[in-house]
């Protein structure tokens, strides 16, 4: 892999083979949602326009990215542009490796914290259906309860929570990477009713648990 000089000091990971067309091309970096993404400025039907480096560099590699797709990266590092760190996703795939929102009351990403309940909530939106996952003391168990979510809803395409797991769920991990099936998710029993509902609604599998 070699590196791809941006201004401000910055540099992007490429692959080697694509450096020199790379190189011959300005890039600069923007801001979105605190994540630095490299682009170029080009003037396409008299409109100037941001072309950006990861989508460059799949066209180069594969071709033109089809029509209702986008790419997205793969490891959330915006500045890795790398043949394995990029795949072809839908919108709706690439928001399940989104970053948690600034601004939150967590920090961790599908958790808030509840002001009526005074507790912890996790919640995960799925097929534009959101679902709750229950009310928690702890933060981390409401955390570890929007992983085990994701991981059955999102698959592949979860982002997960910085929170100890065990070595169960990281298996389920690279089984469903290697396109198995995860592990249901256990729900919490306390809240149910609310959970069927919501989750049926949306077309998922629940599993009635007990919380922590």
């Amino acid at each position: 892999m070699a590196d791809l000089p941006l201004t401000g000091g910055l540099t992007a990971e490429v692959p080697d083979a694509l450096y020199p067309v790379l190189a011959n091309r300005r890039w600069r970096t923007i801001v979105i949602r605190g994540n630095p993404y490299p682009v170029r400025a080009e003037t396409r039907d008299g409109r100037r326009q941001w072309i950006y480096l990861h989508a460059e560099v799949w066209t180069l590699l594969h071709g033109p990215v089809p029509e209702g797709y986008m790419i997205d990266h793969i490891d959330g590092k915006t500045l890795r542009a790398t043949n394995d760190n990029l795949r072809l996703v839908t919108h709706s795939q690439n928001s399940m490796n989104r970053r948690k929102r600034a601004g939150c009351s967590s920090r961790f990403k599908g958790v808030n914290w509840h002001t009526v309940h005074h507790l912890w909530r996790a919640r995960i939106k799925v097929n534009g259906k959101e679902c709750s996952l229950g009310y928690y003391k702890q933060e981390e168990d409401a955390a570890i309860a929007y992983n085990e979510a994701a991981l059955k809803f999102f698959g592949r395409y979860a982002r997960f929570n910085d929170v100890p797991m065990p070595a169960e769920f990281w298996r389920a991990v690279e089984e469903t990477r290697r396109g198995e099936h995860a592990a249901l998710v256990v729900l919490d029993a306390g809240h149910t009713d609310w959970h069927m509902r919501d989750a049926c609604a949306a077309g998922l599998a629940v599993v009635e648990g007990v919380a922590p």
